[in-house]
């Protein structure tokens, strides 16, 4: 509009409505090509993501991100250049990332944007004007972001280990030198670890400073449970165990005092090493590059496998402690941070972590930017965890671990709702190969679990992408959760699972149990792509004996493809595990009971809620479940006996799988309204779990429902006389309807399930 009326304010009122034909479509044609793409929003520099000759920017997409394929970073008005090729220079993950789609021959997977920028070689003190703008595949741009102005910091002091006496010949023990040096190190200086590899035990860190890896170097965790204090932390204030000290600290002396940090990087192109576990041989990744592959060991093993974490737990029985609470309790984490206000980490290597990797414990404001954790198999070795914790950004960072590589957690039990939850946190650009899954929040969700987006991910061998896990006595839970944007391949498990039946074998149980169990609610899965999944692609399960189940969980735009062939379940839901309206959101084809039920009030009544498919099985836009794909998901081959899954999978006709159903299970399909044997509207969900999907195509509980036999009449009615009269289309298991059939309608049910309805 500010072109055209300035082009229409100059010349005679003659010669403006020559323009009017002439300069307005013109105009029109600018404007149009210019609002077609979006500024990017929030342009902003990490927490402490900056120093005297570096600054990384960060920003969020435009609302409407459609058509972007970069962006274009400008310093000082001039354009330094784009997202995707600076990464190609900056990130860890963005090579994995490139090979990735390279694999992609069909193009099934969502394309993930790059949404950072690392500028380098910047002078210090010298402060520096930035904009971020849209690219679409033609090049044009979009409008300047706001404009970011940044700093960068005056050069810091520098105090080498060497100058305290540290060798770095891999055998002096360094612990006294570098701790040394810690402690002289003035106010925002930066400790350097040089090339060589430094041995040590137990460090402290302290506020105001910087731990700098050098290139070349390797900070290596001492093999000898002496060098790391027993005396070290307390996992949440009731806790009744104190854990030894990690590699690195931030933490007080006494476990038992309080004391607060700030300001503290840990950054560097070399080594963080915790000389956990003997190695296997190592395995070559899709690069071609080596990567360490850990013992993976047990309670049972450790004496075999374990370096660090060996000498640790045979201590620890030593002292009377039983091997179990030794095990899952007595190993060194490589760090363990607490009560630290901005913290970043950038830019190093994890190896090796006798327990886990980077722990951090009521922190505020934490950035991790191109790390790479390379910890698999190692037992417990996830990759960085965020417990009772405010504000986390992640970006850039490859993950190959031996548990979650993403974990969050906020307490046990009911004493953890006197503390803070776990909240805020942003996932992005990050590769994950493998791990217990890409971002995890659980099991210790008793002070809740919040406000958490991952978008823009890859993953490829992870067990899990999204996994969430409680179980009935943890309490809170996770609330608030979107996961978009990514690409999953080749999951070990489920491509998202949501469960309250998780089990930990080293877990103490030394606090009080919470009467209220956890609980997923609000959680939106979009944009998501899975391939190959090897078990569930989607799996949601409660516990209906406490009647727990999960809200409000939607996904949108989510495509499966599965090799064919392959035994894959497709979607599988517990029975009694979730709402009504949550189911509905989460079975393929959820949808209202058909007209004409006797008993469908109580559902009708929340139908509205829920998405309605036209004849061809598609979802009307901008709700629940759009475009759901299941590709080649064929051949279940689960047993679905009670206390299994609901499991749903599209099959063809002809490959109808058997299911051993029992129908006479203690748990109702879907608590609806009421969990008491006989009620009607109880079991009105497995009718509202079924709607017309693709010809050639069936989506396909098994039944397992329960109740007293009017209860079970009343299902069998519903699925055989109302819901599937006259539909051809689709059709309930053959297990269920069958067997409340005549016997020649029961055989005709196995022999064509299409002619039986």
């Amino acid at each position: 509009m500010p072109l055209i009326e300035s082009s229409l304010a100059s010349g005679a009122q003659g010669s403006l409505r020559q323009k009017k034909y002439v300069v307005v479509p013109l105009a029109l044609l600018f404007s149009v090509s210019a609002l077609a793409l979006e500024a990017p929003r929030k342009i902003q520099v990490p927490t402490l993501a900056y120093d005297d000759r570096q600054i990384i920017l960060v920003w969020e997409k435009p609302e409407n991100a459609a058509g972007i394929v970069d962006y274009h970073v400008y310093m000082d008005g001039k354009r330094l250049g784009g997202a995707s090729a600076n990464n190609d220079q900056h990130s860890p993950a963005k090579p994995y990332i490139d090979r990735f789609y390279e694999a992609d021959t069909e193009n099934f997977h969502h394309r993930i944007s790059i949404h950072n920028y690392t500028v380098a070689g910047l002078k210090p003190e010298t402060e520096y004007r930035f904009t971020v703008r849209s690219v679409d595949a033609e090049g044009r741009e979009s409008g300047d972001s706001p404009v970011l102005m940044q700093r960068t910091t005056a050069q810091p002091d520098v105090f080498n280990v060497e100058d305290q006496g540290a060798k770095g010949d891999g055998k002096t023990l360094n612990t006294l030198a570098i701790q040394k040096t810690i402690d002289a190190c003035s106010l925002n200086c930066k400790v350097l670890i040089p090339a060589g590899v430094f041995k040590t035990g137990a460090l402290y860190l302290k506020s105001n400073m910087t731990l700098e890896i050098a290139e070349g170097a390797t900070l290596l965790g001492s093999e000898r449970s002496e060098d790391y204090p027993l005396e070290g932390y307390i996992q949440y204030p009731y806790s009744t165990m104190v854990r030894p000290a990690s590699l690195i600290n931030a933490l007080p002396r006494d476990p038992r005092q309080h004391q607060s940090f700030e300001n503290i990087r840990i950054v560097g192109k070399g080594t963080i090493d915790g000389n956990g576990w003997k190695r296997n041989d190592d395995n070559r990744d899709e690069l071609g590059n080596a990567l360490p592959f850990y013992r993976a060991s047990d309670n049972t093993r450790y004496g075999e496998d374990g370096i660090l974490a060996r000498d640790q737990v045979e201590k620890a029985v030593a002292r009377g402690i039983i091997v179990k609470d030794a095990y899952g309790q007595m190993r060194s984490s490589l760090m363990t941070l607490r009560n630290v206000s901005n913290l970043f980490y950038g830019g190093f290597t994890v190896l090796n972590p006798a327990y886990h990797g980077i722990m951090n414990l009521e922190t505020e404001n934490v950035v991790m930017a191109g790390t790479v954790h390379k910890t698999y198999d190692a037992n417990n070795g996830d990759g960085i965890e965020f417990a009772n914790s405010k504000g986390a950004m992640l970006f850039n960072n490859f993950f190959d671990t031996g548990d979650d590589c993403v974990n969050f957690a906020s307490g046990t039990g009911a004493d953890a709702t006197r503390q803070p939850p776990q909240e805020d946190a942003w996932i992005f650009n990050n590769y994950f190969r493998r791990g217990h899954g890409m971002v995890v929040a659980g099991s210790h969700t008793g002070g809740w679990i919040q406000n958490i987006l991952a978008e823009d991910n890859v993953s490829d061998g992870t067990d899990t992408g999204l996994r969430m896990k409680s179980t009935n006595f943890m309490g809170g839970g996770a609330r608030n959760v979107t996961f978009r944007d990514s690409a999953v391949r080749n999951t070990v498990k489920q491509g998202v699972i949501m469960t309250l039946d998780y089990h930990d074998p080293n877990a103490i149980l030394d606090y009080q149990r919470s009467t209220v169990p956890g609980q997923f609610r609000d959680i939106r899965v979009a944009n998501v792509t899975v391939e190959d999944a090897a078990g569930a692609a989607i799996q949601v399960k409660g516990d209906s004996a406490h009647d727990a189940f999960h809200e409000n969980v939607a996904f949108e735009q989510v495509r499966f493809k599965g090799k064919a062939g392959r035994r894959s379940t497709a979607c599988a839901i517990r029975a009694s595990a979730t709402s009504a309206s949550s189911v509905a959101r989460a079975i393929p084809g959820a949808s209202r009971v058909a007209k004409g039920s006797a008993s469908n009030a109580s559902s009708r009544s929340q139908s509205s809620r829920w998405p309605v498919a036209d004849a061809g099985g598609s979802v009307v836009p901008r709700q629940h479940f759009q475009q759901l794909d299941f590709e080649a998901q064929v051949r279940i081959g689960r047993d679905m006996r009670a206390h299994r899954a609901l499991a749903v999978g599209q099959v063809r006709g002809y490959q109808q799988a058997t299911f051993a159903a029992d129908l006479h299970a203690h748990q109702p399909l879907i608590p609806a309204l009421d969990h008491s044997p006989g009620a009607d509207h109880a079991l009105e969900g497995l009718a509202a779990g079924v709607r017309r999907v693709e010809l050639g195509a069936v989506f396909q509980p098994a039944a397992v429902v329960g109740g007293d036999q009017r209860a079970l009449d009343h299902c069998l009615a519903i699925a055989y006389l109302q819901v599937f009269h006259a539909q051809f289309i689709a059709h309930i298991g053959c297990p269920l309807v069958a067997e409340g059939l005549p016997f020649r309608k029961k055989r005709r049910a196995w022999q064509d399930p299409w002619r039986s309805l």
